[in-house]
């Protein structure tokens, strides 16, 4: 077995498709050939993303190799799932089922790199579950299938004009969305952007799209039910948005 402790461990990867199939090419790892391990890093970054403490414990069966814990806990997050990497060179296949809870929604979207935020406070709740063939180095929004499912609640998304937030996630741009699709007016709903008491909803993930039918938002004066398709390549939309005022409120 392995134990490894690491004060510090900076990992790069390439982010490009073409590199990134060019870097699996050259894995020749049989999966089920790996040692146990219990790796333990005090602060972790990969690529621009810090991921603060980090513990990975690895444990082989009789067709791969299991991640029995996979942790990762910084300012803004915290990480806890397992993992498989099944099969063989050629033959491989990858899973994980990962759990993500923040109290800063808003400092959480920072975080990934999305710097125009677009969401400020509020606690979340994203549930992952994603496989895909070949290793975890094979990584892909192309390859990857699954399933992601959130919750959030009592945040204020601003009013922003869509950002890399925006085109990454679709739900993000519910402030400014209605008005410049629908060409109504919201302004007594959305003005200085809208406190949400929850949004929640889950995505189907398949080729570079994340796929939903059941997204909601609630607020004090709207409800806003969004269904359609995000194109989490080319970043593009196919999205139905229903946006329906609390009349009571609003009058």
């Amino acid at each position: 077995p392995i134990d490894a402790r690491f004060t510090r461990l900076h990992v790069r990867r390439e982010t490009t498709t073409d590199s990134a199939n060019a870097a699996s090419e050259h894995i020749s790892i049989e999966p089920g050939s790996l040692p146990s391990a219990h790796v333990v890093v005090q602060r972790l970054r990969y690529n621009d993303l810090e991921l603060g403490l980090a513990k990975l414990v690895l444990e082989p069966s009789d067709n791969g190799l299991l991640m029995r814990e996979i942790f990762a806990l910084s300012e803004a997050f915290e990480i806890r799932g397992t993992g498989r990497w099944t099969g063989s060179v050629g033959n491989a296949e990858s899973s994980f089922d990962l759990r993500l809870h923040s109290n800063d929604f808003g400092r959480f979207t920072q975080a990934l790199g999305y710097g125009d935020g677009g969401i400020e406070g509020g606690v979340a709740e994203i549930a992952i579950e994603a496989n895909w063939l070949g290793s975890p180095f094979d990584f892909g929004l192309d390859r990857m299938q699954g399933e992601l499912h959130f919750r959030a609640t009592g945040g204020r998304l601003l009013d922003l004009e869509p950002g890399a937030t925006g085109r990454a996630f679709g739900l993000l741009n519910m402030t400014v969305l209605p008005r410049r699709l629908l060409l109504l007016d919201f302004e007594d709903l959305f003005k200085k952007g809208v406190s949400y008491e929850l949004i929640e909803g889950s995505f189907a993930l398949a080729h570079g799209n994340a796929q939903t039918q059941n997204v909601v938002m609630h607020t004090e004066t709207a409800q806003v039910n969004l269904t359609g398709r995000v194109g989490l390549i080319a970043q593009d939309y196919d999205q139905v948005m229903t946006v329906t005022p609390k009349l009571s409120a609003s009058l």
